[in-house]
């Protein structure tokens, strides 16, 4: 039976924002209008967070950090997924999205699928990587992101992350 009941429709609504986070649904099919607006509701409210080189050192612990819980939101409301050329360890697959982001073409599509409203880019190398990959890897890799994000032509947040690494060799003096 159809029902236009608010509270109804609120119950409704995080039944289907648990079920699109646990299963990673991609297309809400409703019978009714009171089932569209759950739908609807749903899909609107979720933040989805997109974590670059979550294999890597910085990555995995961001990666536990957004996925423990984001701060103002419920974890049902938060889908977070991984990037990059390894899946992290005990990661589901279904929140995975292998990609090198210096493939443009795999990186367009992987970004445009996954539409994120957030992204925690820590995908990079550090020394003793020659400098030429660090090159490619750091900075174009970098800037291949940013260039399919615009593409969405959304508002979304991006973090980009560093470390001392990037300042070159230090005197141990300082």
């Amino acid at each position: 039976t159809e029902t236009l009941n608010p509270l109804t429709l609120n119950r409704n609504k995080r039944a289907i924002e648990r079920l699109i986070a646990s299963e990673r649904v991609d297309i809400v099919h409703a019978y009714n209008p009171g089932g569209a607006w759950s739908a609807r509701a749903a899909t609107r409210e979720m933040a989805v967070w997109l974590i670059t080189g979550a294999s890597g050192f910085v990555g995995r612990h961001v990666l536990d950090a957004v996925k423990a819980g984001v701060e103002g939101l419920p974890r049902s409301e938060t889908e977070v997924v991984a990037l990059g050329r390894r899946r992290p360890t005990g990661w589901p697959e279904r929140s995975f999205f292998a990609a090198d982001l210096n493939d443009t073409s795999s990186l367009r599509q992987a970004v445009q699928t996954i539409s994120p409203d957030f992204v925690v880019h820590t995908a990079g190398r550090t020394p003793p990587a020659p400098d030429e990959e660090l090159y490619r890897t750091n900075f174009w890799a970098t800037i291949h992101l940013l260039g399919a994000l615009r593409e969405l032509k959304k508002p979304l947040r991006v973090v980009l992350s560093g470390s001392a690494a990037e300042l070159g060799p230090v005197d141990a003096a300082n």
